[in-house]
């Protein structure tokens, strides 16, 4: 008899930290902030001085400090929805990997 063991759900503060290491295309940087593993201060591409707090939570994501309290399934759509820059980037690589699968198919039927 075998058993299936539930695969291990990240904890929040590991979702923070895959979750901003997958934004490099959109964003500056990020900066986990000392005192809060659920926190992170993450640079937009928008304007050189411009900023955020993010927070993960158990019902999300949000912008820390923003009245009334937003959350997003994914910090994907928190930062599509917080940065025109991010957004507009991550539309160019999208439309850029269709191309090349549109280029590879093209080339198969060759």
């Amino acid at each position: 008899m075998s058993y299936d063991m539930p695969e291990a759900t990240p904890s929040l503060s590991d979702e923070l930290k895959l979750a901003l290491g997958e934004q490099n295309f959109g964003i500056k940087y990020y900066r986990i902030l000392d005192g809060s593993e659920f926190r992170a201060e993450v640079g937009l591409l928008d304007d050189p001085q411009r900023s955020i707090t993010v927070a993960v939570t158990e019902n999300g994501w949000e912008v820390v400090g923003v009245q009334p309290v937003t959350r997003y399934p994914t910090l994907d759509d928190l930062l599509r929805n917080t940065s025109q820059s991010y957004a507009q980037r991550e539309q160019e690589i999208l439309m850029s990997k269709l191309q090349e699968l549109a280029d590879q198919e093209n080339a198969g039927e060759e």
